[in-house]
């Protein structure tokens, strides 16, 4: 195989990987960011007795980065907590009617939270950090695209269970 076809897939491999791994990558971006800062203002207070104002309001920011894409990416590996002790007891059938239901109920909630928090991540463009003097619509867009990203989840979730309910259905009428 030439080296330019390895490459080519190599880079596509990469490239995958990264889209799999998004919101790990930039959740976990935003922790290192959050961490680093909050440790070079408490070492710059302690051994300096000065601190940075702007620390602060970038701590926030990347703190907000990581709540919200990280919710995501739990949402994604289906890590939240869920009490499925009531929906095991019910009979097959039901319970891919109840997953199916609970998964298009999931797609309206992140549909609506979606919109409210682009609506929200609009309004504070007009307002910015009081030390860092962005506008504030680049900590609030972190929901936006925390709730974006769960939605697609979400969509994809729903799509992949009536998918396995048909399949389960024709197999129990073979």
């Amino acid at each position: 195989m030439p080296p330019s076809q390895q490459c080519d897939r190599g880079g596509m491999k990469n490239l995958k990987w990264v889209l799999r791994n998004l919101e790990e990558l930039v959740s976990g971006s935003a922790l290192v960011v959050t961490i680093v800062t909050v440790v070079f203002n408490v070492a710059m207070r302690y051994i300096f007795r000065r601190s940075f104002n702007w620390a602060e309001e970038l701590a926030a920011m990347g703190f907000a980065w990581v709540v919200f894409v990280g919710a995501a990416a739990c949402y994604k590996r289906k890590m939240h907590i869920g009490i499925d002790a009531l929906v095991s007891a019910l009979p097959s059938r039901l319970q891919n009617s109840l997953v199916i239901a609970v998964d298009g109920f999931l797609v309206l909630v992140n549909a609506f939270l979606t919109y409210q928090s682009l609506i929200y991540s609009a309004h504070g463009w007009t307002r910015p950090l009081a030390v860092l003097r962005i506008p504030y619509t680049f900590v609030n867009v972190s929901a936006s695209i925390g709730f974006g990203l769960m939605l697609m989840h979400s969509v994809i979730f729903l799509i992949s269970d009536v998918a396995a309910a048909r399949v389960a259905e024709g197999s129990a009428k073979e």
